[in-house]
């Protein structure tokens, strides 16, 4: 078009033009913007009036391939157990109710069927309350082979619980082996620390409990 002559063919698009959008499309600040953005902002600085189907054939001409920078975050691996009693998870989250007081809710949650084995409220962390909620469910089934998953967090990683299962392995001959949740592992804890947002959002903040008890 822009070789045709300019007074027979005065809507034919000019080389300043064409060199305007050539400039545009090669400058290295636009780089990995696309075309439509380009285009906008060639409309809004005035330094070009041509219509953006226009811009869009003679954009493909100066560079049929435009390059695109990936922004899409990598997902995360998810861990999925085979049986049950294969993989359990453990986490704590804490819950404030009306009167102020924080409170913290322990569970352990079976990786394969989703159920909670064990579940406790209290006005602390201590590493004690893990270590016997642990023993409670390990109790009811007595898995032989068996993975924890939870964070690094002193209760989870404190002496009581490295004794309970010290004693579990002796006495019932089992494999158990505590995972820590992206140091250990390079999974993340989100099954457990979904269950949490859930019962969070779906039943304790529209309750708006009172109080502990």
């Amino acid at each position: 078009m822009i070789s045709l002559c300019a007074k027979k063919h005065s809507n034919q698009t000019t080389k300043e033009e064409f060199s305007i959008i050539e400039k545009g499309l090669k400058d290295p600040i636009y780089a990995h913007w696309p075309k439509s953005s380009i285009y906008s902002l060639l409309v809004k600085e005035g330094k070009l009036t041509v219509c953006r189907t226009t811009f869009y054939k003679y954009a493909k001409q100066i560079e049929p391939k435009r390059k695109r920078i990936n922004n899409y975050k990598k997902k995360r691996p998810v861990l999925r157990a085979t049986k049950i009693n294969e993989l359990w998870h453990l986490d704590i989250s804490q819950y404030k109710t009306l009167d102020g007081k924080k409170h913290y809710i322990y569970v352990i949650i079976d990786n394969y069927s989703r159920k909670i084995l064990q579940w406790r409220v209290e006005s602390k962390i201590r590493s004690e309350f893990v270590s016997k909620m642990l023993l409670l469910a390990l109790g009811v089934d007595k898995p032989k082979v068996l993975k924890i998953m939870s964070d690094g967090g002193r209760e989870n990683i404190g002496k009581h619980v490295k004794i309970m299962f010290q004693k579990y392995i002796i006495r019932y001959g089992a494999e158990v082996k505590h995972m820590i949740a992206l140091k250990d592992i390079e999974y993340s804890n989100n099954m457990i620390e979904r269950f949490f947002s859930i019962m969070k959002s779906g039943y304790l903040y529209p309750s708006e409990i009172a109080n502990g008890k």
